[in-house]
């Protein structure tokens, strides 16, 4: 009796624990998690992979079973997952959707582990839901972080967004852009989102465009799977329930319903915060009307098969958790090799050595290559040995991601460095088809064109600019100037003239538009 006594203690305490790793990480994962950074993310599916081992522990301590995942939810949760990595495989964008998918691996995790030992502990884990959600929301209104479950912005904001997710759901309709991407397909899609970033209202909308019809009919039917098994298991309840058993399974029933509602206000959905709210509601509720949580206790005359059964369990959760670690590990290893604290240990060999080692753990991740080069370019002496290396390194950072502005500016400036004109306009002409929203990819191509001497080739391109962006102060500031360096004093007094129009509604205009009426008498 006291050796049972104490199996059931440390039992409970697994499921304490259990119960407390689920939180932090729903907490970690809605305040502190965002692309870019792996730390995070690593911390958050370790607090996974524990309350995952909690579960299993609690049941070997109750004398219980493991429950296979075989179920058709937990299925269909695995292709989605599969499905996720040929999204990868497919996306030109990879290393953001690796960024993505291990919270797809937690939330298979999430969803076995609450369809037992979550969804039997109901009674606490609803209400601490409730809880933990409001008490989040209040802190974020209070804070002034609205735009998290309501965002903020004008209405251009949000319809650049809707037209953005709709361009990029027309390019590839089936497989989508990649989970995570589609910010980074900003400057392919949009004209200027330095200056006007779009907005998302919708998470479905982002879903839809990242995830494709594939991804977007295997949730469908992942969600209509789990309906119908939680309506036949009510329907098929061996003994009346409890008016306070009905009671937590509708609050939770609407509780999810609230979150689901809340993903057509708000891009809350679209991010891995969604899964970490939406599959433990969906365990919880599921395990409820399986009557006991997946744990039946195990009978005497099936003992082989329940060790068989064991076996085949444990050899899959280890499969799934190497894999999860893989994926995440990786990245913050070379995010961890690629830091510097100062400019000046960039060019010490040891940072040359970690840059070089974080580029073959993640050769996908732009970043890595962006690290090695500005490496090489921080060495005392740019030999021209080390400038076919810095060549290499940005062409392999744009590989990765090709509809980046920033990397194209600075391989250009590179290249304009070392004086390599026909290089840096080829470069350009490549950088404008890739981001054709970019106004200071086109103003560099139009310098590298005037530095080629092909004036004819630079007016034309100042010509497409000037039409293509007919309405901001700015460029049209900037294009004056470089119609009047080109020689072109009438088109440049065009654009002065245009300018001056757009001063008025232009931010900080008024100030501007003194140098604009001097650049004009010039």
């Amino acid at each position: 009796m006291k050796r049972s006594g104490m199996l059931n203690i440390l039992a409970a305490a697994c499921e304490a624990l259990a119960a407390i790793a689920f939180f932090c990480a729903l907490a970690l994962t809605l305040i502190l998690w965002q692309p870019a950074r792996p730390a995070w993310g690593f911390l958050i599916h370790v607090l996974t992979l524990a309350l995952f081992l909690m579960a299993f522990l609690a049941n070997v301590f109750y004398g219980k079973k493991m429950r296979l995942p075989f179920s058709a939810p937990e299925i269909i949760l695995f292709l989605i997952f599969i499905h996720a990595c040929a999204n990868a495989a497919l996306s030109r964008t990879p290393f953001r959707v690796l960024e993505i998918l291990p919270f797809i691996l937690s939330g298979f995790f999430l969803f076995y582990a609450s369809g037992g030992i979550l969804a039997k502990r109901h009674e606490a884990m609803i209400p601490l839901f409730y809880l933990f959600l409001a008490a989040f929301i209040f802190l974020t209104w209070r804070g002034g972080h609205k735009d998290i479950w309501m965002p903020q912005g004008r209405r251009t904001a949000f319809y650049r967004g809707e037209k953005m997710a709709s361009a990029a759901l027309a390019e590839k309709p089936l497989q989508g852009c990649g989970l995570g991407s589609l910010p980074l397909y900003a400057f392919k899609y949009l004209p200027m989102p330095d200056r006007n970033p779009p907005a998302f209202r919708s998470s479905y909308g982002v879903i839809l465009a990242e995830f494709g019809f594939i991804g977007a009919f295997l949730w469908c039917l992942f969600f209509a799977v789990l309906f119908y098994a939680v309506v036949n298991g009510l329907g098929n309840m061996p003994s009346p329930a409890s008016k306070a058993w009905y009671v937590f399974f509708w609050s939770g029933a609407f509780l999810l319903f609230l979150i689901f509602m809340s993903g057509f206000f708000s891009p809350i959905l679209s991010t891995p915060a969604g899964l970490y709210m939406i599959l433990p509601l969906c365990g919880i509720l599921w395990g409820m009307t399986r009557g006991d949580g997946g744990d039946a206790r195990q009978p005497a005359s099936h003992k082989s098969h329940s060790r068989r059964a064991r076996k085949i369990f444990v050899i899959i959760a280890a499969m799934l958790i190497l894999t999860l670690l893989v994926f995440q590990a990786i990245p913050f290893i070379a995010s961890s090799l690629i830091h510097f604290r100062t400019t000046n240990e960039l060019e010490s060999p040891a940072f040359g050595r970690r840059a070089n080692l974080a580029a073959r753990l993640f050769p996908c991740h732009p970043e890595v290559h962006l690290a090695y080069a500005k490496h090489l370019r921080a060495l005392p002496s740019l030999q021209k040995s080390s400038s076919a290396y810095v060549k290499a390194a940005y062409l392999r950072a744009i590989h990765w991601n090709p509809h980046a502005e920033s990397i194209y500016m600075e391989y250009g400036h590179f290249l304009d460095l070392i004086k390599e004109q026909k290089s840096l306009a080829s470069l350009l002409e490549a950088g404008k088809s890739n981001c054709p929203g970019s106004v200071e990819i086109r103003l560099f191509l139009f310098r590298a064109y005037m530095n080629l001497g092909k004036r004819k080739a630079a007016l034309d391109e100042l010509d497409a600019l000037s039409s293509f962006y007919p309405v901001d102060y700015a460029v049209q500031f900037r294009i004056g100037k470089y119609y009047a360096e080109a020689g072109a004093n009438s088109a440049s007094q065009e654009a002065y003239a245009l300018a001056e129009q757009m001063r008025a509604y232009t931010i900080g205009g008024k100030t501007a538009g003194k140098d604009t009426k001097a650049a004009g008498k010039k």
